[in-house]
C-alpha cells in the first residue's frame, strides 16, 4: 500500500498524458461478503467511489487524462489493491474471486493482464527482499538488477500482446525506475553502514549518465519526467561535488538548487530543461524556510521557461508566500469529531502543532503510532501547546475509523477533497505527512516541521513556547 499511495502523490504533478474520453470499469467480485464501496485514484489524488449496482457490479466511468495509471482499492481486508493500465476508449472487465489473479475482460484486458504481471514481479520482489543482507555497493547494484530483469523479460515476451502505447509507456517506465534504483545505491549503502558517500560508490557508477536521454517526447511519461527533475539531478549534483572533491560535503539548500539550475542549462534542451527547472522550483519553493531566497533565482529564470511552466512557478511562488515564515497562515472553519467548528483563533496565545495527514496515507498513520506516543507525553502537562489533525480524506467514516484504530489524541479536524481540499490548497500541501507550527501570536513558526517521531520535533515546540 505504501508504494501505491506513493505512486499517486507522485502522479500529481504529471502532465501531459494525450487522453480526452472516458474510460470504462466494471468489477465483478464474486467474493463474500462485497464490501459496501471501492475507488479508484486517478490524476493525482482524485477518488471516485463506486457502490454495488443492480446487478452487483460496481461501475466507474472516469477520464484519467493526466496518467494512465489508476489504482483500484478496497478496504484491507479485502484484495490488494490492483494497479490498472487505461487507455482511450477503454472498457475494462475485472472479476476478482479467490483466485490469485484478477480475469480481466473488454477492451484493455490484455494490457491490464501484462500489467498485473509486471505490478506483481515487482512487489513481490520489494516484498521478499525486505533484508537487504550485503552493505556493498557491488551488490546493492546486483540486487537492482535482478529485480528489473524479470519484469523486462515479461514484457519483452508479451510484446505482441499488448498496445504499442502501452508497451512503450512500460519499457521506459522500467529503464528509468531502474536507473532511479541504481543512482541511490550510495545512499542505501551510507544508510545502511555509517559510510561516508564517497565509500558507497559502485564500480562504474559514474558512468550512468550514458544511459540517460535527454528526450522532450518521453515527457508525457510520469516515470521518466520524475527521474528527469529530480533523481537524475540529484545525480548529477553529486557527480560535480565528486569532481570538485567535496561529495561529502554539506550544502545548503540553496547551493543545492544553484547547482542543480546550472547542471540543467549544461545537460538539458528545450521542453526538458523548463519542465526539470519547473519542478525543481516548486519543489524548493515547496519546502523552503524562507521563500524570499529564492526571488532572485525565481526571476533569474522565468524568462527563460516557456509560457505555461513560467505560470505555474510565478503561481507557486504567490501561494508560498502565504505560508512563509511570520506571516498569518490562511483563514479557516473545520468541524471536528463533535460537529463543533474550530479555526485557528481558537488557539489564540497557544503553540499549535499541525498534522496534515489521511487514513490511506500508511506514512501518516505510522508516525501516528509510533511518533505520537513518543512526542505526546513530552507535553502532557503543558496547556499551552495542541496537537491539531487536519484530514483530507473524502470519506468521514473512513477518517473517523483511523482515529479510533489508532488512538489519536488531540483535535481532529476534516476537509475532504485530497489534495484539492479547501485547506490543502490553502496551505500547499502537496504531499502528507506534513506538519507545520503556528506560535503564541497566531504565525507561523515553522512551515515544514520535523514529524512527531523525530527528537528535534520537541526542540522546535520549545523553541516557539520560548519565542
Amino acid at each position: 500500500m505504501k508504494y501505491l499511495i506513493k505512486l499517486m502523490l507522485c502522479l500529481l504533478v504529471s502532465a501531459g498524458y494525450a487522453q480526452t474520453k472516458e474510460v470504462s470499469i466494471t468489477v465483478d467480485i464474486t467474493t463474500f461478503p462485497k464490501p459496501d464501496s471501492i475507488y479508484v485514484l486517478y490524476n493525482g489524488l482524485t477518488q471516485t467511489f463506486a457502490r454495488p449496482d443492480q446487478s452487483g457490479k460496481y461501475v466507474f466511468r472516469i477520464a484519467p487524462d493526466l496518467d494512465p495509471t489508476v489504482i483500484l482499492l478496497m478496504d484491507e481486508s479485502k484484495p490488494a489493491p490492483i494497479v490498472l493500465f487505461l487507455e482511450k476508449d477503454d472498457n475494462l472487465l475485472i472479476k476478482i474471486d479467490s483466485g490469485d489473479m484478477p480475469v480481466f475482460g473488454g477492451r484493455g484486458a490484455e494490457n491490464n493482464r501484462v500489467n498485473y504481471l509486471l505490478t506483481k514481479t515487482e512487489l513481490d520482489f520489494d516484498m521478499h527482499n525486505k533484508q537487504i543482507n550485503s552493505q556493498n555497493p557491488a551488490d546493492l547494484s546486483g540486487r537492482v538488477t535482478a529485480k528489473w530483469r524479470p519484469i523486462l523479460d515479461i514484457l519483452e515476451r508479451n510484446k505482441q500482446k499488448v498496445t504499442p502505447g502501452f508497451y512503450t509507456y512500460k519499457s521506459v517506465s522500467s529503464k528509468y525506475k531502474e536507473l532511479d534504483e541504481m543512482m541511490r545505491i550510495p545512499f542505501t549503502c551510507q544508510a545502511l553502514s555509517g559510510k561516508k558517500l564517497s565509500e558507497c560508490i559502485p564500480p562504474d557508477y559514474w558512468e550512468l549518465q550514458k544511459r540517460v536521454k535527454v528526450d522532450e517526447n518521453l515527457l508525457s511519461n510520469f516515470f521518466y519526467r520524475s527521474f528527469m527533475s529530480y533523481s537524475f539531478i540529484k545525480y548529477l549534483r553529486n557527480k560535480e561535488k565528486n569532481r570538485l572533491g567535496m561529495l561529502d560535503s554539506t550544502f545548503s539548500q540553496e547551493a543545492n538548487v544553484r547547482l542543480d539550475l546550472r547542471n540543467m542549462d549544461q545537460m538539458y534542451t528545450g521542453k526538458s530543461k523548463s519542465a526539470a527547472r519547473r519542478d525543481l522550483l516548486i519543489t524548493s519553493l515547496t519546502e523552503a524556510k524562507d521563500i524570499q531566497v529564492y526571488k532572485p533565482l525565481v526571476d533569474m529564470y522565468l524568462d527563460s521557461m516557456n509560457t505555461e511552466d513560467a505560470r505555474l512557478v510565478s503561481a507557486s511562488y504567490e501561494n508560498n508566500k502565504k505560508t512563509a515564515l511570520g506571516v498569518v497562515p490562511p483563514y479557516f472553519e473545520l468541524k471536528d469529531l463533535n460537529n463543533k467548528v474550530v479555526t485557528l483563533k481558537d488557539f489564540a496565545g497557544k503553540v499549535v502543532y499541525i498534522d496534515f495527514w489521511a487514513s490511506w496515507c500508511q506514512p501518516c498513520r505510522g508516525e501516528m503510532k509510533r511518533g505520537n506516543p513518543k512526542l505526546h507525553p513530552k507535553f502532557k502537562d503543558n496547556k499551552d501547546v495542541v496537537f491539531l489533525y487536519i484530514s483530507i480524506d473524502d470519506n468521514y467514516a473512513d477518517w473517523k475509523d483511523a482515529i479510533a484504530q489508532d488512538k489519536i489524541d488531540g483535535i481532529h479536524l476534516l476537509s475532504k477533497g485530497g489534495m484539492k481540499s479547501a485547506v490543502a490548497k490553502a496551505f500547499n500541501i502537496i504531499s502528507i505527512p506534513r506538519y507545520m507550527i503556528i506560535d503564541r501570536d497566531g504565525r507561523i513558526f515553522d512551515n515544514n516541521a520535523p514529524r512527531p517521531s523525530q527528537d528535534i520535533t520537541q526542540d522546535k515546540i520549545n523553541e516557539a513556547l520560548a519565542k
